[in-house]
């Protein structure tokens, strides 16, 4: 059809057929849980998918040049604009778990929140209704945090350590419930408010020090933090060339540089490793008597081996472990390192650093 210059029949015929096929999924949606309509855009987004394959010719011809919304794209926009009120009602109160996740539990499932958020992401809403409301929260919080070690007076060294904890925690809760093409703009939001607007206290007097100290590890976890915002590890580098050039240091920057590099990615490895060690998982324990407890406990323990231990502590023998409650705390969330605590999907913790 399209080499027939029908193109553009064959165009509205498809962008109809996606329109009405959509409309079939209102009254199902409108039924069903949450489940239903994450299940309906799976299938919706592959069927489009496979429709724009067979219909490559016809993208790559009549669309491209014509500057038309792909077939993907009509697919998309036909979803929103048919179940958007459904969808808004379905994730209202996923993205309101999200949004408020520092100041109380999150208390929804881990795969269902990042099937929502994906969803979101792929609906190209995410940004509106999550992403900007969820940076701009993060600001005034980073900012705060940031500020207020500045206004204890904390050395340059103890502020890097708490950065790089802090992003730790945070990069669980991104990996772990948003999309992960939302994590740039997140880590770009982090470090812009420890690192970016707080150039002259990283790069002031106690940077001097650190280099006539000679305390190139702490240099380099400076220079692992300035790697991420543009401009950042330029400052950096044009600082230590003036601090050479000032003390009559002959080294070549480019030298010192690649020094301090080779140095920032055995720090870097350190660091990974050192927090990685020192998770612990904070976990409130409460049997049927309504008695509370706290145990800290290593990754690769179970929640039955704490179970077990806890009504030993606490005289119980007779009680079966399998039938305390794990009572959700503020925040703490499922990831790679502690997944050998068999926990269950939605099951919130709270990271500790020991």
């Amino acid at each position: 059809m399209v080499l027939q210059k029908q193109g553009e029949v064959l165009y509205e015929g498809v962008k109809k057929a996606v329109e009405d096929h959509v409309a079939t999924f209102v009254e199902k949606i409108g039924e069903g849980e949450l489940d239903v309509l994450l299940d309906i855009w799976d299938r919706h987004r592959k069927e489009m998918s496979y429709i724009r394959d067979i219909l490559m010719y016809l993208e790559r011809t009549h669309i491209a040049e014509n500057k038309l919304p792909s077939l993907f794209d009509i697919g998309t926009a036909s979803f929103l604009n048919v179940l958007s009120t459904q969808v808004d009602k379905k994730v209202d109160h996923i993205v309101k778990a999200i949004l408020n996740y520092r100041n109380q539990p999150l208390g929804v499932k881990q795969e269902e929140t990042r099937r929502v958020l994906k969803m979101l992401w792929e609906l190209k809403t995410y940004g509106e209704a999550v992403e900007v409301p969820l940076l701009r929260d993060s600001v005034v919080y980073f900012n705060s945090q940031a500020e207020n070690m500045i206004q204890r007076k904390v050395s340059l060294s103890d502020y890097l350590d708490k950065v790089g904890d802090l992003w730790f925690e945070e990069s669980l809760f991104v990996d772990n419930y948003l999309p992960s093409e939302a994590k740039p703009s997140y880590e770009q939001t982090f470090y812009g408010c420890f690192v970016h607007s707080r150039l002259s206290f990283l790069l002031g007097d106690s940077l001097k020090e650190l280099l006539k100290g000679g305390k190139l590890e702490v240099v380099a976890k400076l220079f692992n933090a300035c790697s991420v915002g543009p401009g950042d590890a330029d400052a950096l580098q044009t600082a230590i060339s003036n601090h050479l050039r000032q003390n009559g240091d002959n080294t070549p920057i480019a030298t010192f540089m690649k020094t301090l590099k080779d140095k920032a990615v055995e720090v870097k490895a350190q660091e990974e490793k050192r927090r990685k060690k020192k998770l612990r998982v904070r976990i409130v324990c409460r049997t049927m008597g309504g008695t509370d407890t706290e145990l800290m406990v290593y990754p690769d323990n179970s929640l039955l081996k704490v179970a077990t231990k806890y009504l030993k502590k606490t005289g119980d023998t007779e009680g079966d472990p399998r039938k305390i409650n794990f009572l959700k705390d503020r925040k703490c969330f499922l990831s790679e390192t502690i997944q050998g605590l068999g926990v269950q999907d939605g099951d919130l913790f709270r990271l500790s650093f020991q």
